[in-house]
């Protein structure tokens, strides 16, 4: 009898404590999901990390008229020619639609060969489509433009 009433307190217990935290931490929005989404290509990008930032893509992603698979190739050429990458995103607005959204805002990318060479800066503005798969909101499509600072 003395373990039943322990397994039942020590039961109510844990389902008080993940009721507690449900409450304090309601799920995201959507469009904090997809600024978390944002934060985190910027991240990978600093970090230097083509799958990173390729995890946020969806399958049938395009840029242009390059595709997921050769974006991701670009990518990876890119980071081995510089040792420094720094992203920055700002005045980021994004308007979500049902399933898909749109984010638009400004980029500045500075770029380091070396980590003593002096950068190379680009910045320009950028446009992002989404789609919520599998509750994921993943980049279908972006453009850009860019101009060397």
């Amino acid at each position: 009898m003395r373990k039943i009433s322990l397994l039942g307190g020590l039961l109510l217990l844990v389902v008080g404590a993940v009721l507690t935290w449900r409450r304090l931490h309601p799920p995201l929005t959507d469009e904090q999901q997809i600024a978390a989404a944002l934060d985190g290509i910027t991240a990978a990008a600093n970090a230097r990390s083509p799958r990173g930032i390729a995890d946020y893509l969806a399958k049938d992603f395009q840029f242009g008229t390059t595709s997921k698979s050769e974006f991701q190739n670009s990518l990876v050429g890119g980071i081995l020619q510089y040792r420094v990458v720094d992203l920055k995103l700002a005045g980021t607005q994004t308007e979500v639609n049902g399933e898909t959204a749109s984010s638009q805002g400004r980029y500045v990318l500075s770029l380091k060969s070396e980590f003593t060479s002096p950068p190379e800066v680009f910045a320009g503005k950028f446009a992002l489509q989404w789609r919520k798969t599998e509750g994921q909101w993943l980049v279908t499509g972006a453009q850009g433009d860019q101009t060397p600072r």
